[in-house]
């Protein structure tokens, strides 16, 4: 059919060259009639003269692989290829290769090659999805076959053999390394030999056979390995372990190499910690996105050990190169931005590029009428809160906190941040007759707005309203100055300085600007073409007309978890996974009835995964709003589809910080959204809302916008999980 009569020294020994002349040949969407677009991959089948009749025989066989198509008979040949640009064909693998288990879609040829590649002493390699007679789900099954073995006229058997039985934890070490959680075979069976058939293939109903008539005493003894004792310990397993012991404050005899994060109580905001602290014992690969997926304690161990990881070189050369870019942007705008903002250059701290998200959401400011992203937060102050000590404490705050002391101005370059040495606290003080104070806090918000609405002074403001009973401070403040952790840490900054015990923080957001900025956009590109995936607009009327006949455009509806947290934390244990990525799972299986099986989704990140001491305690607008696509059809079970959304999370944090409008670009899809709903998971912060008895915080005054900073979503619905 094919042939490639001369591969080049750059060329792929995958290709199989163009189609002979005397044979015609379609690329169809394996068990379709569909034919792919050029460059996708689909099934190779040939027509014309050489073509035959069908298999002597059998009818059934023949039917399914000589259809008719455009009214000629055609082979499917079950391979897998691509058309390339000079038409040829790019070998892909075999259709049959490619299975399901639980939802997901396993390559079993892939799955082969690691098995075979883990040990020098592997022949031959079978990877079967079968099901044994004493239980009641499918298991992922390797057969393997040690080199030396006589294959025997016989039928094989399981080889028990001590040899055979320690080469399979090393078998299982190389396929937890380099696959995929759900493509890590259950079992792993020795073999005899591997049985044929006439056609000199593999027979698998005799493997099939083979595993059924196995016993579960046998299939576990085989799966049995000693790996809780001192001895199975590698080097690297055991200084992890001496890290994870220092953080958890378990013994070390609670912690197996079996252990996961997720058993161990650790989430995705703790290891962030947890690479921060294994980098400074030497593991220099550590990073978040690595250890969520790896989540046992070998797993991470032998991920750290990898040699040749060039990320961390990498990682740097980017950092380095975003600090020139910032300096370089300082250097070119500075004269501009002393002229247009009336400011002495020994005025100003620092000057930086805004980060995308900030540049997003000024540019969406500055375009509508609305305060979008201002917000309000007042806070009823207690009877003994003294509100000059008050007063002191929040100038002491924004004096030591550079994000709140923080304009910004547009230059020929983008918007920039300006951190200014000094900022005056901008404090103002009203009474009112009623105890209705949410109305004067709205008009302090609009006042505060108005007054600054070029934000060229830090659009950061205070109210202090006094009632007939009461008084209450309103915290005016713009979105590009913080986020949902941000908020927390600065109440509590102020409630230590009103206490006398304020230490201002190590890490400020100008540490933090260069890490967002030095995103490898050519690996994000890749990843973000390879994981969003069109779908369906949101029937918004539906989900409407379920909200309620009389539901306005805002309609806010709140479900509690019958489900405490230590509950919670168990089943993430059992499940390996995340807090968010059940409740991901769950708003994405609410929202598919209403878009189809592929929902889309706008994720809130939080953004603080960024190799840096104290991130998780630094104050500045570190999230942003990623995309991302769960094909909940695909998934057979509940565990399944919490299990791909796990994958997805973990595989994305690298590229946390990529502008939304660079991937609707990469997608071509400008102008279009690329989802219609936005999903924040926070968890709620303990003693904040009561400022230890200095306030309370009560609802304000919230100016969102749906469509995101970078018009990344045309929706109207959120999902707030906290």
């Amino acid at each position: 059919m094919t042939m490639c009569p001369r591969v080049p020294a750059n060329g792929k020994p995958s290709n199989i060259g163009p189609q002979f002349d005397n044979v015609g040949t379609y690329v169809l969407q394996p068990g379709t009639s569909t034919p792919v677009p050029r460059g996708g991959i689909g099934e190779l089948c040939a027509s014309g003269k050489l073509v035959g009749r069908g298999y002597l025989n059998r009818q059934e066989l023949t039917a399914k692989a000589f259809p008719t198509f455009n009214g000629e008979k055609i082979y499917r040949t079950g391979d897998l290829v691509r058309i390339l640009h000079d038409g040829t064909f790019d070998f892909q693998g075999r259709k049959d290769d490619q299975v399901k288990l639980r939802g997901q879609r396993l390559e079993i040829g892939e799955i082969n090659e690691v098995i075979k590649k883990a040990h020098k002493s592997v022949e031959a390699v079978m990877t079967l999805v079968l099901k044994h007679p004493k239980q009641q789900k499918d298991q992922l099954v390797s057969f393997f076959v040690v080199r030396g073995e006589a294959p025997g006229a016989t039928k094989p058997k399981i080889c028990c053999d001590r040899d055979s039985a320690a080469l399979i934890p090393k078998l299982v070490d190389a396929c937890k390394r380099k696959l995929s959680t759900y493509m890590v075979p259950t079992h792993f069976l020795p073999v005899s030999h591997m049985p044929l058939s006439i056609n000199n293939k593999v027979d698998n109903k005799i493997l099939k056979a083979l595993y059924q008539d196995t016993t579960l005493d046998a299939l576990q003894q085989l799966s049995r390995r000693d790996e809780d004792g001192d001895s199975a310990w590698t080097g690297s397993e055991q200084r992890l372990r001496t890290v994870l012991v220092e953080m958890t404050k378990l013994k070390a005899s609670e912690i197996k190499r079996s252990s996961t994060i997720f058993e161990l109580g650790l989430d995705s905001v703790s290891v962030v910690g947890l690479a921060r602290r294994l980098k400074k014992k030497g593991f220099a690969t550590a990073t978040p996105s690595l250890i969520m997926q790896n989540p046992s304690v070998s797993q991470i161990a032998s991920a750290l050990s990898q040699a040749g990881n060039p990320g961390t070189e990498g990682e740097s050369a980017r950092f380095e190169a975003a600090k020139q870019r910032i300096v370089a942007f300082a250097n070119k705008n500075s004269f501009g931005i002393t002229e247009r903002l009336r400011l002495q250059p020994e005025g100003i701290e620092r000057i930086m590029p805004c980060t995308p998200l900030q540049e997003g959401m000024i540019a969406r400011f500055l375009d509508s009428e609305a305060p979008l992203y201002y917000n309000s937060f007042p806070m009823v102050l207690g009877a003994r809160a003294d509100l000059e000590k008050l007063h002191e404490a929040w100038r002491t705050v924004v004096a030591a906190t550079d994000i709140l002391r923080t304009c910004f101005c547009e230059t020929p370059g983008g918007y920039a941040q300006i951190v200014l040495k000094q900022s005056p606290l901008n404090w103002e003080e009203t009474s009112i007759k009623t105890e209705d104070f949410q109305d004067a806090a709205s008009s302090g918000l609009v006042k505060c707005v108005a007054q600054n609405r070029n934000l060229y002074s830090p659009p950061f403001a205070i109210q202090c309203i006094r009632t007939p009973t009461k008084r209450v401070l309103s915290l005016n403040i713009f979105h590009a100055l913080y986020d949902g952790n941000s908020l927390p840490l600065i109440l509590r900054d102020v409630e230590s300085a009103y206490h006398g015990a304020f230490h201002p923080r190590p890490s400020q957001f100008t540490d933090v600007v260069a890490h967002i900025l030095s995103t490898d956009l050519e690996l994000a590109r890749e990843f973000w073409k390879e994981h969003v995936k069109p779908s369906k607009p949101l029937e918004i009327d539906q989900l409407r007309a379920k909200a309620g006949s009389q539901a306005s455009a805002d309609h806010v509806e709140q479900l509690i978890l019958d489900l405490s947290i230590d509950g919670l934390d168990k089943l993430c244990g059992r499940l390996q996974c995340t807090h968010q990525s059940i409740f991901q799972a769950a708003w994405a299986s609410a929202l598919s009835p209403y878009c189809g099986p592929t929902v889309s989704l706008g994720l809130v990140v939080s953004g603080r995964s960024l190799p840096l001491d104290n991130i998780e305690r630094t104050i500045g607008p570190t999230f942003n709003t990623i995309p991302a696509s769960f094909d909940v059809a695909d998934a057979a079970t509940w565990k399944a589809l919490i299990g791909a959304i796990h994958s997805f999370n973990s595989a994305s944090i690298p590229y946390h910080h990529t502008p939304l409008r660079l991937i609707q670009k990469w997608m071509k899809r400008t102008g279009e959204p690329l989802f219609e709903t936005l999903f924040v998971f926070q968890k709620d912060t303990e003693g904040v809302e009561e400022g230890g008895g200095l306030w309370k915080l009560v609802p304000g005054k919230t100016m969102a916008d749906v469509s995101t900073p970078s018009s990344g979503s045309g929706g109207l619905d959120w999902a707030n999980c906290g």
